[in-house]
């Protein structure tokens, strides 16, 4: 070791103990098939209207509590023992739900409650949903159906070579401290990971304009026309569990 699978196949040193090899004419289906350990092929095509109805064995309820500055959602109604996914959307598109780009929140039983502030966004949608995971791809049904648009049926619905946890973009950013304003570009992304630890930072233009910082009072003395709000340029994110979920 190291060495490479394809003899056959030119391999380009990258140093002492690196290399690299272009593996883009090897038919790994066919190898796989082969060695009788086939994936199921790739397929988009699955009733989600009928696969949300099924969903539906596992009622509740969110109670909406306004506050001042927060709100705070309650899941009442709920069988006990079981856990929910909480979801979030900003607008309703076409006749479906499933249409709609959701982003999953966070998750809880009956009873346990959540705060989050009051974001310029209006309206605001919340969905719960079962965590029934119906292939043991380690994404739920209602996740599939809601955000990632993945099959809840087949766990290699996108890539035959990949299950469809593996083939998640996951989203670093909250799109709701965007809303309210149309300079809500992200780009310029730097990433570092260190044991379970990933932080993303990134130019965040949304911030990056007057009146979305935080004051400076040291700026009291210039000139009328310069902000006292010091835009916010920066944006990151951090996650504690290896890149699967992010707080913005």
């Amino acid at each position: 070791m190291p060495a490479s699978p394809f003899p056959e196949l030119k391999v380009i040193p990258l140093d002492e103990r690196s290399f690299a090899y272009d593996d883009t004419a090897v038919d790994y289906e066919k190898l796989r098939s082969q060695a009788g350990d086939a994936v199921p092929a790739a397929t988009q095509s699955f009733d989600r209207g009928a696969a949300l109805t099924a969903l539906g064995d596992c009622a509740s309820e969110l109670l909406i509590t306004p506050g001042s500055n927060t709100i705070t959602l309650t899941i009442i109604n709920a069988t006990e023992g079981k856990v929910f996914d909480l979801f979030r959307t900003f607008a309703l598109l076409g006749d479906s739900i499933t249409n709609s780009f959701w982003l999953w929140v966070t998750n809880g039983s009956n009873g346990q409650s959540f705060t989050f502030p009051t974001r310029p966004c209006s309206p605001v949608y919340y969905i719960l949903a079962c965590t029934n995971d119906t292939d043991g791809d380690l994404l739920s049904d209602a996740r599939e159906i809601l955000e990632t648009k993945t099959s809840p049926t087949t766990n290699h619905s996108v890539n035959p070579f990949f299950t469809d946890l593996e083939m998640v973009n996951v989203l670093v950013n909250d799109p709701e401290q965007d809303c309210g304003n149309e300079q809500n570009t992200q780009n310029e992304t730097a990433v570092i990971g260190f044991s379970n630890t990933v932080i993303a930072a990134w130019v965040d233009t949304n911030r990056g304009i007057p009146g979305h910082g935080l004051p400076d009072n040291t700026c009291s003395d210039l000139p009328a026309w310069y902000t006292t709000n010091v835009p916010e340029n920066i944006g990151w994110s951090i996650s504690q569990d290896g890149g699967r979920t992010f707080r913005d």
